[in-house]
């Protein structure tokens, strides 16, 4: 895909997105911590969630069906959620948060962020997963 570029200073973000052929969006970001160049965002949605993403690049690779490592996906249920990445951070009546932490070589410490999207019938229509890398 054709990278995009938004924002500017701290609000800058250079982006690439795809589209699958049933209205999957799905985005990889670099905003000020990646540089431009590392991706620090990943966003997976369904076609109903109005992502705001534009001039995406068509692939037949994606899909409602297109898992993360995890199992995570697009339409699975909040239960299942759970059982695949434990209880929440925080948990909002369409939101559901996760913060996971590691240390890194030389006092860096990486945060990843994982927000989950609900639908009124508790299945995920959206997936963000933010990473940020300090010391």
């Amino acid at each position: 895909g054709s990278s995009q570029k938004t924002g500017d200073a701290s609000t800058s973000l250079t982006s690439v997105c795809y589209t699958g052929k049933d209205g999957t969006q799905l985005r990889f970001g670099s905003g000020e911590m990646g540089g431009g160049e590392n991706i620090t965002e990943i966003i997976i949605a369904q076609a109903e969630s109005k992502t705001g993403f534009v001039n995406c690049t068509i692939s037949s690779a994606l899909s409602k069906d297109t898992s993360f490592e995890n199992g995570v996906k697009i339409g699975i249920d909040e239960s299942r959620v759970v059982a695949k990445l434990g209880k929440p951070k925080k948990k909002f009546a369409e939101k559901m948060e996760y913060s996971f932490q590691q240390s890194l070589k030389n006092d860096f410490t990486e945060i990843l962020t994982i927000e989950i999207y609900l639908s009124g019938s508790k299945k995920i229509q959206k997936i963000s997963a933010f990473k940020v890398t300090s010391n």
